[in-house]
């Protein structure tokens, strides 16, 4: 990563920030629970000097606690130049904000997060599955909602990197979860990717309905994405129906060259020109 730090040094980065957290915790709660302490013990001079020391410690926790609120900030600022696709710009300022000191854990995860969508956006999926896994090594407490996403980031890397006994763990175990709507949708083309990688042609079609109308949701790549993926399942399994009304549907919806291109070879017998007009009964099939 040009300018910044190394895939394995990020996880090496937020690992320490973690610990150093846990220290400064740590150390500020022993010296407060210390100076309260020292109030109702010490008298005369000492009494005064525990005052002091009590009143530094508590003055100390808000300093690191306003750092702290300040580092979620530039981590969310972080993410706003992931979304004007500033991607290494945005990394360079994430992984300045990790470097920053803070007693809590929430900031250094969520900047962590965003390294993670960094590196998966600018298409390094080993730096991202790097980042991911050491990500998920650590409670998310307050950010919980950010373990889905993380691990969504992690299955489709380790599919980029041709890793999919790894990839299919990940989706199995999130497929008994109650997902969100959001993350379903970002599971679903992660899914029909691995099922046709594993050759599992019977996953695929299971619940197609279903599946097309939770594809009709996704903007107009990814719907096209996955009705491409679901008419190679269908060819697998001999449905030629399906097969030719999903490929009739994907062509409408997008150019397929990028997708059959960034999906070879799952998609080789996709062909680009197969157009054949529109679907019957596009907006209401029934099988």
């Amino acid at each position: 990563m040009a300018n910044t730090l190394t895939n394995t040094t990020i996880p090496t980065l937020f690992r320490g920030r973690m610990r150093m957290a846990r220290l400064l915790r740590w150390c500020l709660s022993l010296a407060l629970v210390t100076g309260f302490a020292s109030l109702y013990i010490l008298e005369g001079p000492y009494h005064r000097w525990a005052v002091a020391v009590s009143l530094i410690m508590v003055a100390l926790w808000f300093i690191l606690a306003i750092q702290s609120i300040q580092v979620v900030r530039a981590a969310r600022t972080g993410s706003l130049l992931l979304a004007e696709g500033k991607h290494q710009e945005a990394t360079q300022h994430l992984v300045e904000t990790l470097k920053r000191v803070s007693p809590l854990r929430a900031d250094k995860i969520l900047a962590c997060h965003y390294l993670a969508v960094a590196a998966h956006l600018r298409q390094e999926y080993r730096e991202a599955i790097a980042i991911c896994r050491e990500l998920l090594a650590h409670r998310f407490g307050p950010l919980r909602s950010l373990v889905n996403g993380t691990k969504l980031i992690l299955a489709d890397s380790l599919l980029m990197v041709s890793d999919a006994d790894s990839a299919g763990q990940i989706v199995r175990a999130m497929k008994h979860q109650g997902l969100s709507l959001n993350d379903q949708l970002t599971l679903l083309p992660i899914e029909l990717r691995y099922y046709l990688i594993a050759d599992r042609g019977a996953e695929i079609v299971e619940a197609l309905q279903e599946k097309v109308r939770l594809a009709e949701l996704l903007d107009s790549t990814a719907s096209a994405t996955v009705h491409a993926l679901l008419a190679e399942g269908c060819r697998r399994m001999d449905m030629e129906p399906e097969h030719s009304y999903l490929l009739k549907r994907a062509h409408l919806l997008a150019d397929l060259d990028p997708i059959i291109a960034k999906l070879n070879p799952l998609l080789k017998n996709v062909r680009s020109d197969q157009h054949g007009g529109a679907p019957d009964d596009a907006g209401d099939k029934e099988w």
